[in-house]
């Protein structure tokens, strides 16, 4: 028994230096990782930044092919109402004869 209570210490001894020597070998990893992820990030942000003036031309013709849309509504819109305006405008001279 007491050869048990000496030599067990030593086995969880070295267990820790066993585990302790697997968590820098996967800290290391994890550096390598991240760094690659930061890579990969940095590259994404590059080619997303290359075409930005891509969607500004974009946004600008959107713009303006609603603003052609805009206006042609609503001239549509007054030609109905001046056509509806003149209707009503006969009837209601008929109606007070």
């Amino acid at each position: 028994m007491q050869d048990f209570t000496y030599f067990l210490p030593i086995i969880i001894y070295c267990l820790l230096i066993v585990v302790l020597i697997i968590c820098i070998i996967f800290g290391i990893k994890l550096i390598k990782i991240v760094d690659k992820v930061d890579r990969i990030a940095d590259n994404v942000e590059h080619k997303v930044n290359s075409l930005n003036g891509l969607f500004e031309i974009v946004d600008k013709a959107t713009y303006k092919v609603n603003g052609l849309f805009d206006r042609t509504i609503s001239f549509f819109t007054k030609m109905v109402e001046k056509v509806i305006a003149f209707k009503n405008r006969g009837k209601d001279e008929d109606e007070y004869e």
